[in-house]
C-alpha cells in the first residue's frame, strides 16, 4: 500500500478519472477484500489481476526486482 500511496498522491494519479494497478495473485492482493481495500482508500483505483496461470510474467518481475536491488544500490 506504501507504492500505491507514493503513486496515488502524485499528479497525475491524484485527479485522474481512473488509475490501474496491474497485480499478482499473491495473497494479499487478490479477492474482493483487496479490491475493496484499494477502493475505499483510493476510489479512482482500478485493481487488475495478471491471468493465475501466466508465468512468462515471472520474467517481469525478476527484471524489475533486479532493477530495484540497482537503484537502491547505486555504484559510485
Amino acid at each position: 500500500m506504501k507504492l500505491v500511496e507514493q503513486v496515488m498522491i502524485s499528479e497525475p494519479c491524484t485527479n485522474a478519472e481512473r488509475v490501474f494497478f496491474i497485480v499478482d495473485n499473491g495473497s494479499s492482493r487478490r479477492g474482493k477484500s483487496a479490491t475493496d481495500r484499494l477502493a475505499a482508500r483510493f476510489p479512482n483505483a482500478v485493481l487488475g489481476h495478471t491471468p493465475a496461470h501466466a508465468s512468462w510474467l515471472n520474467q517481469i518481475e525478476i527484471f524489475f526486482s533486479m532493477y530495484s536491488a540497482r537503484s537502491s544500490h547505486p555504484t559510485t
